[in-house]
């Protein structure tokens, strides 16, 4: 029924383009919101809407941060398909590896930019107060609808969700946003995990320093006791572009992907009393993996849901350059970091991690996990440990309320 009803409401969305009626997207846009239940909402509302452009771990970060509240104002979860089909009508595809020139197309076209702007004067109207929530700058479909508002009834956030970047990933991506948008200043406000961010979109002049809060990691959760008494292993896949993007088009983690899976994988074949979890993100899945699982009965491969869910069935975590990583290691796991026989040009393209996590090669890595699945782990957080944790999560004990205050406001 849903997929249905997205089916007529995306012809709809099509109809008004192809006759110049942005009511018809209108109508079809906010016949497709539907009502976020995972808290609790008063019988009278305020004056005042959030509408959400969906991004699954974004809505997370809002769900924990409402979480045991009543609130007397609706929060609508919308899809960015209609505005993507709005975009692809008018400049006929997507944009690859997005440019100044993309940016620069969405401004300048005035046919764009009044379909545009009709569709959140209809929201305006209707609603009042509109709070529009997005989770990235680069959803080129969001851009207009950002940019193109009537200010005094519309208002956009960006709760930025991308938030860690090697040190190359970090130098090369703010000069890219300078040189692309200039600046983010159409937002209204700006949230960011860290200190480190903020001070970096602030020196680059990307946002008005008062516009910018750095808030920590809303939703991080504290594990509860490991559920399971068979020891296990949770290995979150590298990615083979993870920590350098675009920044090299010759590099990638393809050598460092093989040795550890390979690794691991021989590892389990002879403790077939130890399990282990392969988990990798939706849209980075393995056919090879997933083979792999079936062949091998303590090994289980799963490409979708979030990372969170199957920490508290683990006793030791493995990954490399994974905001997952973080997560791990503020719920107190047992974390190793293959960088195995890395060179100093590889570094740059790294996160930063406690040099006790990491493994330089096959031996360490053997002697670090069988220690770890032999003794007791001391669950106390290391000094170096809390930095990690401030440097790429800020403040998770305070991120909830801190993005509660700036919502509810």
């Amino acid at each position: 029924m849903y997929n249905l009803r997205i089916f007529i409401l995306k012809y709809l969305n099509l109809l008004g383009l192809k006759l110049d009626l942005p009511i018809l997207s209108f109508i079809a846009i906010n016949y497709s919101r539907s009502l976020l239940k995972n808290f609790g909402y008063k019988k009278k509302f305020k004056k005042k809407t959030i509408f959400i452009w969906y991004k699954s771990r974004g809505v997370n970060d809002i769900i924990e941060a409402f979480k045991g509240k009543k609130i007397d104002y609706k929060i609508f979860i919308l899809s960015r398909i209609f505005f993507r089909d709005i975009y692809y009508f008018f400049f006929k595809k997507k944009p690859i590896n997005f440019k100044k020139k993309n940016f620069l197309d969405i401004k300048n076209n005035s046919k764009y930019k009044n379909y545009i702007e009709k569709i959140n004067h209809y929201f305006g109207n209707k609603y009042n107060n509109v709070l529009f929530i997005t989770f990235n700058f680069q959803y080129f479909e969001i851009l207009g609808p950002s940019i193109f508002k009537d200010e005094n009834k519309i208002k956009y956030y960006c709760l930025l969700k991308e938030n860690n970047y090697s040190p190359i990933q970090k130098k090369i991506h703010f000069n890219n946003f300078k040189k692309i948008f200039n600046n983010f200043n159409f937002y209204h406000k700006m949230t960011v995990y860290n200190e480190d961010v903020k001070n970096n979109m602030i020196a680059n002049k990307l946002i008005d320093k008062e516009k910018i809060y750095s808030i920590g990691f809303p939703r991080i959760i504290k594990t509860k006791k490991k559920l399971n008494t068979k020891k296990t292993i949770l290995y979150f896949t590298i990615h083979p572009k993870g920590g350098i993007g675009l920044t090299n088009h010759k590099k990638n983690w393809n050598n460092l992907i093989e040795k550890t899976e390979k690794f691991l994988i021989s590892y389990m074949k002879k403790n077939p009393s130890v399990n282990l979890i392969i988990k990798s993100k939706v849209g980075n899945y393995s056919q090879r993996l997933d083979n792999i699982s079936k062949k091998i009965s303590n090994i289980e491969y799963i490409h979708t849901g979030d990372a969170q869910n199957y920490l508290s069935k683990s006793d030791i975590v493995i990954g490399f350059n994974s905001s997952s990583i973080y997560e791990s290691i503020y719920n107190n796991k047992r974390v190793l970091i293959p960088m195995l026989n890395f060179k100093n040009e590889d570094m740059k393209y790294s996160f930063e991690y406690p040099s006790s996590l990491i493994c330089k090669d096959i031996k360490t890595f053997k002697q670090k996990l069988d220690h770890a699945l032999k003794h007791k782990f001391n669950n106390k957080k290391k000094i170096s440990h809390k930095k990690i944790i401030k440097k790429y999560l800020g403040d998770p004990e305070k991120a909830k309320q801190n993005l509660f205050k700036i919502l509810n406001n």
